[in-house]
């Protein structure tokens, strides 16, 4: 069971940084971002492409490898980050709508799920 919720969570990031690498544009809209200058369309691929990637990395190695615990506390906390910063935006704007409602809960029961299986 921990082997597949680690490769199951890495699989979503993977297929997401692969939706950013074929249509950035298309995931902005999803996400509801919109990018005017190449420093905001940087920012989104770090975060999209770069943190996510390894994220799913460090889950992947978490999942055959099991006895390395402190990594995959360290990537169970990465999916944590995401609601934890998104919690931060609540109290700045309030709550986010539409589908990102429904991805903060994911991204809180998965990386909470995850802390309990590392």
């Amino acid at each position: 069971m921990r082997m597949l919720l680690f490769l199951g969570v890495a699989a979503v990031y993977l297929l997401i940084t692969f939706q950013v690498l074929r249509r950035p544009s298309s995931v902005m809209q999803d996400v509801g971002l919109r990018f005017d200058n190449i420093n905001g369309l940087s920012e989104f691929h770090a975060i999209y492409v770069g943190i996510w990637s390894v994220t799913a990395a460090m889950l992947i190695y978490s999942a055959f490898f099991p006895e390395e615990r402190a990594l995959a506390v360290f990537a169970a906390l990465m999916v944590l980050a995401q609601p934890i910063g998104r919690i931060v935006a609540l109290f700045r704007g309030g709550l986010p709508r539409g589908k990102m409602q429904l991805m903060f809960v994911l991204e809180t029961i998965g990386g909470l799920w995850l802390c309990f299986l590392a």
